[in-house]
């Protein structure tokens, strides 16, 4: 379309918001945004006088596109009416999928699809004629385009040719920046994606620029110029290597042909910044993160045009994850079944009726089983969390430095010197640490962090002094510093605990504290709580208790030790409901201290998918009340549902306790009933 934002009639805008069902206050606000805009023309620095415009939405506007889309409704509508009428001339089938496609859009770009004849032309030119005379749109010629097959002969194009007021085009060339493939793919075919990148990167940028500056920039503009491309294909090696030294060239200000050296290597600099790098995604990574968001589509988006398509054609309803590829697939599709192995390393399940697994949690209710995105904390694929899997698997599959292989085994050889733990990643240094202490001991750990100090003092010897250490001489150097320290150390064994947590520990405190109120009367009210020990240990605690603050019903058990402190809650919210279910109750109120569970049964957050599947059934098992109520409280107005979960500790399977309670349980609820402060 020609100026397709400045030629929309206003009086349609409101015709299509009414047609679709938009209400009369609606319309009425858009009309004032609309309405409202003035203009006035700059000369020489100076304003002229203002004028108001009578058609056309503006550019920048965040309501303009959805406008636009809304307005391109009824030109979508009419060529789906023409698909199924008028002797379908409109559309065409893609091969024995039996998958239509009539049209593609995206804003004012369209592609339609159509039998090669005159009708079809004529319906087509019908259409956009009726279209911009209602809209005011008007149809770019001069940037439009037709294509046939091999099969129409030179004739019909002529006549095609008079009818569309359009060129005859032998190739369309790329549509939306990606390349149409209809000939064997060469590097070639991808080259202007590499030439629009290096276009963005001229020297006069880069010298303007601190290298901060142009680190911003890599992040924020250029890696990102190449998405498109890099989610339709999955890109030759050569133009990616084309990109990664575009984007290094650009950072080390230097000419795109310059084949200098550099300070640190771009593998250094692309890794995540926890790890010493600064954060830069190298292109492969980026082309594989946004290629697996295909998968996922395919995975999560059974309606999507793509999927139906593309399971039709290849997959004939076989799961994609699993079938083999036939070798008469286009090479596209080869490249990216390929990445199933990584992809489905990254996938996690949720059960549900259990057809297709069973494990974990069992829901009480029927729901599906569900598979969720592992690395994103929503479950939901992403090209973020997709990159950051790539990179996690590259450095944790990083091999270990030969030399400090061979020093351990010599320690080990000359003093029984404790091995590294199979179990270490070389990732997180707290996690690995944690590791060493449960695996070996504190003492153990300290002989391996002497090892490892050393190791960093060769290290520096070579790089700083250009001095050498064999390992036997540097094994030697470690045995007789721990012979000197096993002489001179203070026994610590009654000061240092057998095993420390090494987690992060934030504290979060009112401005004022909140007591416990009791529940109006005919209702009952749910506290809940979860805990979790420094050796790993997870519990969860509730208490049900009357509009009197008399417990009728106090519950607590202890979950596997890999449960975080979100998914103990979780359960024991779970259990409490199940509780209140089992004493026939009618009318509850919920309260807990943790804001990311209440949030998400309230579905004001996205729940976190290590979650979802205890929350969903929490939810469904919560619809068979009359009435509820959830709410978040403070911890001071939660200490029973928390005795509770420390006492969960002890338990081995579900307890549930009935009056009389023990002394210590009696008098946490008579200091909530009494409105006692918190000890």
């Amino acid at each position: 379309m020609e100026k397709a934002y400045d030629r929309l009639e206003w009086n349609f805008i409101y015709a299509m918001l009414q047609h679709l069902g938009f209400s009369m206050v609606w319309i009425n606000w858009i009309r004032a945004c609309l309405s409202s805009v003035s203009f006035s023309v700059l000369a020489n620095g100076i304003p002229g006088d203002r004028f108001f415009p009578s058609r056309g939405i503006r550019q920048g506007d965040p309501l303009s596109p959805y406008l636009f889309i809304l307005c391109a409704e009824l030109l979508a509508r009419q060529f789906h009416h023409n698909s199924m009428t008028n002797d379908k001339l409109v559309g065409v089938s893609i091969g024995k999928s039996g998958v239509k496609v009539h049209f593609l859009t995206f804003a004012d770009d369209t592609m339609i699809f159509a039998k090669a004849n005159k009708d079809s032309c004529v319906l087509i030119k019908s259409i956009l004629d009726k279209y911009c005379s209602m809209s005011g749109q008007l149809v770019n010629f001069n940037k439009s385009a037709f294509q046939c097959t091999a099969n129409v002969s030179d004739s019909e194009i002529e006549v095609f040719q008079e009818i569309l007021n359009m060129d005859y085009s032998s190739s369309l060339d790329s549509y939306l920046g990606c390349p149409i493939i209809d000939r064997r793919v060469t590097k070639e075919t991808f080259m202007p994606i590499v030439n629009k990148v290096q276009a963005q990167l001229p020297k006069w940028k880069a010298n303007s620029l601190s290298q901060a500056g142009r680190a911003v920039l890599i992040q924020a503009n250029l890696a990102t110029k190449a998405n498109y491309q890099m989610q339709s294909f999955l890109l030759p090696k050569t133009i990616l290597n084309k990109l990664d030294s575009s984007y290094r060239n650009f950072f080390w200000n230097k000419e795109n042909q310059s084949k200098s050296p550099n300070l640190i290597g771009w593998d250094r600099i692309c890794t995540p910044k926890p790890f010493g790098g600064l954060g830069f995604r190298k292109a492969d990574v980026n082309n594989i993160a946004h290629q697996m968001k295909l998968l996922w589509r395919l995975l999560k988006n059974d309606n999507n045009l793509w999927v139906i398509l593309a399971k039709r054609k290849y997959c004939k309803n076989r799961d994609f994850l699993n079938y083999k590829v036939s070798p008469n697939s286009s090479w596209q599709w080869k490249k990216l079944m390929s990445l199933r192995p990584l992809f489905r390393s990254g996938l996690r399940w949720q059960v549900g009726i259990c057809i297709l697994i069973s494990q974990i949690f069992i829901p009480t209710n029927d729901v599906d089983d569900e598979v969720f995105w592992g690395p994103a904390g929503d479950g939901i694929y992403s090209v973020k969390s997709g990159a950051r899997h790539l990179i996690d698997n590259k450095i944790g599959s990083q091999d270990q430095c030969r030399f400090v292989v061979d020093l351990f085994l010599q320690l080990e050889e000359d003093c029984d010197w404790p091995q590294i733990p199979v179990a270490m990643s070389f990732v997180l240094f707290r996690q690995n640490l944690q590791v060493c202490i449960d695996k070996l001991g504190m003492d153990k750990t300290c002989q391996l962090a002497m090892g490892w100090w050393f190791v960093w003092f060769a290290r520096n010897k070579i790089i700083f002094s250009e001095e050498a250490f064999s390992v036997r001489q540097l094994s030697c150097l470690i045995v007789k510093f721990a012979n000197e320290w096993n002489l001179c150390k203070i026994s610590q064994d009654n000061m240092v605990p057998s095993k420390i947590n090494l987690s992060n520990q934030v504290l979060i405190s009112g401005s004022r504290s909140k007591s416990w109120v009791p529940p109006p009367q005919g209702f009952f009210k749910i506290n809940f709580d979860g805990s979790k020990y420094q050796d790993g240990r997870a519990a969860f605690g509730f208490v049900i208790r009357n509009y009197l603050g008399d417990a009728i019903l106090a519950g607590c058990n202890s979950v596997p030790a890999d449960y975080s402190i979100v998914q103990a809650e979780a359960a024991g919210l779970r259990e409490a409901i199940t509780a209140a279910r089992f004493l026939n109750l009618e009318n509850i109120l919920i309260e807990g201290d943790n804001l990311s569970v209440i949030n998400s049964l309230l579905k004001i957050w996205k729940p976190p998918w290590s979650i979802n599947a205890i929350l969903s059934d929490a939810g469904l098992e919560l619809s068979k009340f009359r009435g509820f109520s959830i709410a978040h409280c403070f911890p001071e107005a939660n200490r029973a549902a928390d005795f509770m979960a420390h006492e969960g500790h002890r338990a081995t399977n579900l307890i549930y306790k009935f009056p009389p309670y023990s002394l210590d349980f009696s008098l946490v609820i008579r200091k909530d009933v009494l409105g006692w402060p918190p000890d």
